[in-house]
């Protein structure tokens, strides 16, 4: 499937909204029109009768648009909206499966923008700039085919004129692109610093006073100003020139058809006024074009980043199902990260057997996280192949890989939604006592019923109105509800206190039974019962094996075993 598959058309079904706009603006031009006949069959006659005819003709015409502008309008809107819709959705589905370096290497800001900025001025596009320039086109033949039909040296001059200036306006295009591209990346880049800023706030106030807090929002405020002002010095002479030439063009029609007059009838002079009125019209929807043509532009940018974003690889999926084992095992795999020259992963090899409770432990940067997230796919090894059940998980599919594997990481990810439907992430038909039985396993229950509503509270933007310590057990009861085969804890009680760290482990022993359970850890006296220890050191495996056979094999183990036995000693004494 190509991108343009994949990309969301705003315009589908939107012709018959178009066509409307069409009438629209051709009965809009054709009111002047009108205003000119009846001062025409004026001219000869009594003007009372004509008056009136003007009038019933222009409400007629003001009725009409309105019983077709009000459906056109509706339905653009409509389609605009859905389109909107479904091309936010199209960039989430293909962002999750999107291989994680990919993701990092676009970065947050862009994605902001993508599904923000972006889609906002296509969205635009399609309810409001398209059907603006087919009106406005529609009002401005009108015009000046009727000031061509009256007085032809008005009409033809202004023509001329103003197909001057429309092809200014088209030459100018690539200065106007250029401009409002500048204008794009600033807010990418801004958009990403002001919303580090405003969830580091706490930050701020803690290692800042209030002038330097001030002053960083003030400079990445200055930044977004700086870069919105260099586009708009790139645009502004050329909306100001395209009009000066369009009220020039106007003008001279005008200057041409008076020098041109002679000795022409009374009746002539009237013809000669009523294509000046018409020229003149003529300028309204003229002008609009600079205005539309930014616009334009801006949802050509807008689809040109959306379909960039949608053009990155996603994922390779294969097409085998659920495996019937889960035991995992991991042959010669290697890993560089993009951008690095030093592996994060050099030929690791073990296996951990279903049932098992498998640990990594090393320094930070020893490639533990690293590994778990080759397991469940965030990036590719170079080299080597990991195996659940004795397939190649590339070989799995993307579906059925994530259903088989519950995750609890570091960082405790939450939504912004409620405390139940955070939980239910781990299985969205899983009913509210299941929820629940699962918030109890984790030793989050009595905390969730603290809050005034309950499981339907809000936890705020990235989970903001719980400690890190109830982040991390609403995380913990997501990977209960999920029951996967596969479990996957990154530091899962680093937050914890005791207490609560001693329910957690006796909810944690209960969801490895029968299941392969990996731990990634620091504390070595959790992981004493541990089938397995893999003790990695730079991206390499170091020693392996069970707490008793590591103290006697490996002189890094026993020292790392020492260290956390003094810390522990130290933590007594300081209580």
């Amino acid at each position: 499937m190509g991108v343009n598959d994949r990309l969301p058309d705003f315009g589908s079904g939107g012709d018959a909204g178009l066509v409307g706009r069409m009438i629209d603006g051709i009965l809009l031009g054709a009111q002047p029109l009108l205003v000119a006949f009846f001062l025409w069959r004026a001219l000869d006659a009594d003007p009372a009768p004509a008056a009136l005819w003007c009038i019933i003709a222009l409400a007629g015409t003001a009725i009409l648009r309105r019983l077709l502008l009000w459906p056109a309008s509706r339905r653009l809107y409509a389609l605009a909206y859905g389109g909107g819709v479904r091309m936010r959705r199209a960039i989430l589905a293909h962002l999750v499966g999107m291989p994680l370096g990919a993701f990092r290497a676009i970065g947050g800001g862009k994605v902001m923008q993508a599904v923000s900025e972006d889609i906002l001025w296509l969205e635009n596009h399609a309810s409001h700039t398209r059907p603006e320039i087919v009106a406005n086109a529609a009002v401005l033949a009108v015009c000046l085919v009727g000031a061509v039909v009256v007085w032809p040296v008005t009409g033809l001059s202004a023509i001329f004129g103003m197909a001057i200036g429309l092809a200014l306006l088209s030459f100018a295009r690539r200065r106007l692109a250029v401009g409002l591209e500048r204008r794009a990346r600033s807010l990418a880049e801004v958009s990403l610093v002001l919303q580090e800023q405003a969830e580091g706030v706490a930050v701020l106030r803690a290692f800042a006073d209030g002038a330097d807090a001030d002053g960083v929002f003030a400079r990445a405020v200055e930044r977004l100003r700086d870069g919105a002002w260099r586009g708009v010095r790139k645009i502004t002479p050329i909306a100001v020139l395209f009009r000066m030439v369009i009220d020039l063009s106007a003008a001279l029609a005008i200057f041409l058809a008076v020098f041109t007059f002679g000795d022409a009838s009374h009746a002539d002079a009237a013809r000669l006024a009523i294509s000046a009125l018409l020229v003149v019209c003529a300028t309204v929807p003229a002008r609009n074009f600079a205005s539309l043509s930014a616009m334009l532009e801006l949802a050509r940018i807008g689809r040109a980043n959306v379909r960039e974003l949608l053009a990155v690889p996603l994922t390779p999926t294969g097409r085998d199902g659920s495996p019937e084992a889960f035991d995992v095992h991991y042959e010669n795999v290697s890993f560089t990260h993009r951008g690095r020259t030093a592996p994060a992963l050099e030929d690791i090899t073990f296996k951990a057997a279903q049932g098992e409770m498998t640990v990594l432990i090393g320094a930070n940067g020893s490639g533990k996280t690293t590994c778990m997230q080759l397991l469940m796919r965030f990036w590719e090894p170079d080299r080597g192949r990991i195996l659940i059940g004795g397939r190649d998980i590339r070989d799995i599919d993307s579906r059925a890989l994530s259903t088989i594997i519950a995750p609890v990481f570091q960082e405790a990810l939450l939504f912004d939604d409620t405390i139940g439907d955070n939980i239910r992430v781990g299985r969205p038909s899983a009913s509210d006592e299941e929820v629940e039985a699962a918030a109890r396993a984790a030793a989050i229950h009595d905390v969730i019923l603290g809050f005034e509503r309950g499981y339907q509270t809000r936890v705020g933007a990235l989970g903001a109105r719980l400690s890190g310590g109830e982040r991390q057990r609403m995380c913990i009861a997501r990977a209960i509800l999920k029951d996967a085969p596969i479990v996957i804890l990154d530091e899962a009680t680093s937050a914890l206190d005791p207490e609560n760290e001693e329910a957690i482990q006796r909810a944690i022993a209960a969801l490895a039974a029968g299941r392969s359970l990996f731990v990634i850890a620091h504390d070595l006296a959790s992981i004493v019962a541990a089938d397995r220890i893999v003790l990695l050191d730079g991206g390499r495996i170091e020693a392996s094996g069970s707490h008793e056979a590591l103290l006697v094999s490996s002189p890094t183990y026993r020292r790392l075993w020492r260290r956390s036995a003094e810390m522990r000693r130290w933590k007594m004494a300081q209580s």
